[in-house]
């Protein structure tokens, strides 16, 4: 996990590689939510370039592209983030992580 912090969502990258592609999947967790995942998207390209790569987004309407150059994926992850469904999805985690008490930590622990 990406910079795990309490109390709030947090973003979570993880790769897997098969058959010559590098699948990766974007996912936010909030800890104080029982480390409940909602997942974003996935990136899947050839390992010996990085375009054209596919863009699968778990929004609604779910999204597929064919992204042919960097300029064409950050215009596919605007469409994601500015989803209205990714941003009620991300605004009420963020809302509901931040209004749940997490446990106390003990005396003597460090929490990094």
């Amino acid at each position: 996990m990406i910079g795990p912090k309490r109390g709030v969502a947090t973003p979570d990258v993880d790769a897997d590689y098969k058959n010559g592609f590098v699948l990766v999947s974007f996912i936010l967790v909030a800890p104080v939510l029982e480390n409940y995942h909602f997942h974003l998207f996935n990136i899947q390209y050839s390992i010996t370039k990085p375009y054209p790569l596919r863009i699968f987004a778990h929004i609604q309407p779910p999204m597929t592209d064919k992204v042919s150059s960097e300029k064409e994926l950050i215009e596919a992850l605007k469409t994601i983030f500015s989803n209205r469904a990714t941003v009620s999805a991300i605004g009420a985690m963020i809302s509901q992580s931040t209004t749940m008490t997490p446990s106390p930590i003990p005396a003597g622990s460090a929490d990094y």
